[in-house]
């Protein structure tokens, strides 16, 4: 998990972006739509790790660098992320086979989409917290690792918004995050 304390923002970037979009290209053009919505799980699963492991290791890591009077729920940060990350994992098999089903079937979805929204809309809503809890968590980590004192929203706001926009933001948090990993 160092590995992404150690990265440069072009690695993470490169991981999250541009190799998944690389290998769906090339499943594209060279073994056409179904060929691609196959393997769409498997480049998934690559973009899920890359990009939860990245808040995994940033949370877990840079925890223990914390000046001592600041305490931040690692257990309730970790409890939460796993949350997504199951979500996430589900729904993508879930499109692929509703997918690989309408391209099986003429273009009917073997699935009823309409059916399954109103019983994962409230997991959704969830996910979608536990993932604003994540980005909390890390932002406040970094800032209170710079600053080595607690910090309030305010502190650390624009390194919330640098996590959430992660793409772009990403060329911004991982140098802090480089910076405060080698800090002893």
């Amino acid at each position: 998990m160092d590995i992404f304390l150690k990265a440069k923002h072009w690695h993470i970037f490169s991981l999250m972006m541009i190799v998944p979009a690389v290998l769906q290209f090339l499943f594209l053009a060279n073994f056409g739509l179904d060929m691609m919505l196959t393997f769409l799980p498997i480049i998934s699963v690559l973009f899920i790790l890359v990009f939860f492991g990245w808040f995994w290791a940033v949370g877990t890591r840079l925890n223990n660098k914390l000046p001592a009077e600041i305490k931040i729920n690692l257990i309730l940060f970790k409890v939460l992320l796993i949350v997504p990350i199951l979500y996430t994992l589900a729904i993508s098999f879930y499109i692929s086979l509703v997918a690989q089903g309408m391209i099986e079937n003429a273009r009917q979805p073997i699935f009823a989409l309409n059916d399954l929204m109103p019983r994962i809309f409230p997991l959704h809503i969830f996910s979608v917290f536990c993932m604003f809890y994540a980005m909390w968590f890390i932002a406040k980590t970094v800032k209170a690792i710079e600053l080595q004192r607690d910090v309030s929203f305010s502190d650390f706001i624009g390194d919330f918004f640098l996590i959430w926009l992660f793409p772009i933001g990403i060329w911004i948090i991982q140098p802090k995050i480089n910076k405060v990993s080698k800090e002893k």
